[in-house]
């Protein structure tokens, strides 16, 4: 070992560097917490028990993206309250796991003070939510109480979690969950995460069988002022919404949204450019979830800054919509670059009458590209075709499914004679797939090098 720490510090560092697992270098894409991934950090975790500076070098590598283990979350936390050092060092963190555990750990007198004196450090910490969740009785731990009609559980999920927010103020990446409770932001201080570009939350109350909603979502939108990125999953509607003039691109997946909740994201992130939206499993377009024309008016309220959307509906099932539900025109959209929708908000009626592809879409389209159409919707394909030097100059990319072969090979004709590439299906996009999007941005990006 004397040797090894011989070696310049350099040569030290790039040792535990190449130790680490391919997806912590520098990435802030998602990665599951499972117990595969944990081990890929296992070299550099045992490196880093070899010597005090092995150790330092390691722990700072292994903090960028933690994955700590659901028996070990306190244990972690009491890590980050205890080393700022470290805590400094996280970039990318999730917090949407259900932490509890059977049997759960007992946290020591000692853990309980040091806990005590980090929410005291927290500028916002709200006494009345520190007494309710974080202490019952006046004791903390407190055993575990079975009775027919109660279960009283001693572990602060909510509080322990608000604790590592506070903690992590160099975070770049972060999921957090409402694990079927309150939300767990009540720590954080307007701009204490002024880095943090990607917010993924998602929130369902497993016990109501409920989509969570938003309203206690202000302090963490307010926390975040270079956010870029807010994905929600799970939610349903909401009444409050911060304005938050930072953020680009919206994600929302498997969601109960109507269109007042919809009205709102548009019009609280003012320089929107990336929407995709995606309803839950099955959709019934009634008040308590926005139709595709609530959907497609809300998109209008950003028609100068939207340049790319994904819309989908996902189930083939839903009852056929009324012409008032369906999509509203996109025409008036300024920017819009690309567009992804599927049938089943743009066709009406029971026998699917189009309401037309051509004058829903807006000139500026590079690319367009439509799920689940079959031959019933081929004379509108090729009217698209027709119409596309003309009323869509800058098109260059189009994509159906559902066709059959001979009628795919006269769609590719068509649009190949106006110079605008086809794929046969829409399968390998993903619903609001980011790296769909970023393809086309790409493709964009070079036909405008190119000056084509």
């Amino acid at each position: 070992m004397a040797s090894l720490l011989d070696l310049p510090p350099e040569l030290l560092l790039q040792t535990c560097t190449d130790l680490l697992p391919p997806f912590a270098h520098g990435s802030i894409q998602h990665i599951a917490n499972t117990p595969a991934n944990r081990a890929l950090f296992v070299p550099l975790s045992n490196l880093s028990r070899t010597c005090p500076v092995l150790r330092q070098l390691a722990q700072q590598m292994l903090y960028r993206r933690p994955l700590p283990a659901r028996c070990h979350f306190v244990n972690f936390v009491l890590t980050l309250c205890q080393r700022p050092d470290l805590a400094q060092k996280v970039q990318v963190l999730n917090l949407d796991v259900p932490w509890d555990t059977d049997p759960r750990p007992i946290i020591p007198p000692q853990d309980v003070a040091i806990f005590d004196q980090a929410l005291a450090r927290c500028e916002r910490a709200r006494i009345e939510f520190e007494v309710s969740l974080f202490r019952q009785s006046g004791k903390w731990p407190k055993p575990r109480v079975f009775s027919p009609t109660q279960w009283v559980e001693y572990m602060p999920l909510i509080t322990l979690s608000a604790l590592a927010l506070a903690q992590i103020t160099n975070v770049v990446r972060l999921e957090v969950g409402g694990f079927g409770r309150k939300l767990c932001y009540f720590c954080c201080a307007p701009g204490s995460l002024p880095r943090l570009a990607e917010l993924h939350v998602k929130h369902r109350d497993e016990e109501k069988k409920a989509r969570g909603n938003l309203d206690r979502m202000d302090e963490l939108l307010e926390a975040t002022p270079a956010l870029r990125v807010f994905a929600i999953c799970q939610m349903g509607n909401f009444s409050v919404l911060p304005r938050h003039d930072n953020i680009v691109e919206v994600r929302l997946t498997d969601n109960n949204l109507d269109g007042p909740s919809l009205e709102r994201i548009m019009g609280q992130f003012k320089n929107l450019q990336i929407f995709s939206y995606q309803a839950a499993q099955y959709p019934r377009f009634n008040e308590q979830q926005a139709s595709p024309w609530d959907v497609f008016r809300a998109l209008l309220m950003r028609a100068a800054t939207l340049r790319h959307v994904s819309i989908s509906f996902r189930s083939i099932e839903v009852e056929p919509l009324h012409r008032s539900c369906a999509m509203a025109s996109l025409k008036d959209m300024l920017v819009l670059e690309s567009l992804q929708v599927d049938v089943n908000g743009v066709f009406v009626g029971n026998d699917f009458r189009p309401a037309t592809l051509v004058g829903g879409l807006p000139p500026s389209v590079y690319s367009v590209r439509f799920k689940n159409m079959g031959e019933d919707f081929l004379q509108e394909i090729l009217q698209l075709a027709e119409k596309a030097p003309g009323g869509f100059p800058n098109l260059r990319d189009v994509a159906f499914d559902g066709l059959e072969e001979e009628s795919w090979v006269t769609v590719r004709r068509a649009f190949a004679a106006v110079g605008v590439e086809t794929h046969v299906d829409t399968a390998s996009i993903a619903d609001g797939s980011p790296a769909w999007i970023s393809a086309i941005m790409r493709s964009t990006k070079n036909q405008a090098i190119s000056g084509v």
